[in-house]
């Protein structure tokens, strides 16, 4: 199941403000059943889901690494799986990711899955990111 990445208006001030270091912050992803908005800013204003069975308040890491080729650079996610554990986790739609390592959580982007998610005990989600394409590009000019 794939899903379309969207961008907090936020992002691009963090970006230029340096509140996100992709080389040494942690990034993590949080399921939500809350639909974002683009405006705003931080984690505490968008509802997680409940704590247990397997999901643990905050989210999963993602970890990131990034390319510069030819004066492009790509910053890329690893997928990041939830496991469901002697009960249910959800009910979801939009898995969020955010800077944990900012004061704030400063929000980046989220997915949407399109309809609402429930994992039954032993069942798995993974957020998938796209491997050729990254999470954004940002370009250097002359």
């Amino acid at each position: 199941m794939s899903a379309l990445f969207y961008q907090f208006d936020c992002f691009l001030d963090d970006l230029t403000n340096a509140v996100h270091n992709f080389g040494a912050h942690q990034f993590m992803v949080f399921l939500s059943n809350q639909q974002p908005q683009r405006s705003q800013k931080t984690k505490s204003q968008i509802a997680e889901v409940s704590a247990g069975f397997g999901y643990v308040a905050g989210g999963l890491q993602m970890l990131m690494s990034k390319t510069d080729i030819g004066g492009v650079v790509t910053v890329f996610g690893r997928n990041v799986q939830f496991t469901a554990q002697g009960g249910q986790i959800g009910p979801f739609q939009y898995p969020i990711l955010y800077n944990a390592s900012s004061p704030s959580g400063a929000l980046i982007g989220w997915w949407d899955y399109g309809g609402t998610l429930v994992l039954n005990s032993t069942e798995a989600f993974t957020v998938v990111t796209n491997p050729s394409l990254g999470l954004f590009e940002l370009e250097r000019t002359s």
